[in-house]
């Protein structure tokens, strides 16, 4: 099998590249009034010590935000950095690879998000 003009469909790795392309312009769309919000909260923050910011993420709801927040922004990071590996990376094991460490990578990143939410979130409620 030749390795060069690996794509998405090719390789198996990546999703189908209609629902890929989908998933970064929902992820986009998403993202539009989350970093509105939150570049609006930091503004609004920005000379608050760390208990008054700690009592801002506390919030049920700006805890739902930070989350949703981070969730659409490591996913459409993975979505965007799997297009540049797959238009770049034509060694299928390299590629596969890739792949492999940007999802695991994202989903750390993600799962660790949720986490330094949560305990915030759980420490203002206590």
């Amino acid at each position: 099998m030749n390795d060069a003009g690996n794509n998405s469909a090719q390789g198996g790795v990546a999703e189908s590249g209609v629902s890929h392309w989908w998933g970064q312009r929902l992820t986009a769309i998403l993202l539009v009034p989350l970093v509105l919000w939150f570049t609006a909260s930091f503004v609004t923050l920005s000379g608050a010590g760390l208990t008054l910011v700690r009592q801002w993420i506390a919030s049920p709801i700006t805890s739902l935000f930070l989350a949703i927040f981070m969730a659409a922004l490591f996913r459409h990071i993975q979505l965007g950095l799997e297009v540049v590996v797959d238009d770049y990376v034509h060694i299928r094991t390299r590629n596969r690879a890739a792949m492999a460490s940007i999802r695991a990578s994202c989903i750390l990143c993600t799962v660790v998000a949720w986490l330094s939410i949560l305990v915030i979130y759980l420490e203002g409620r206590g």
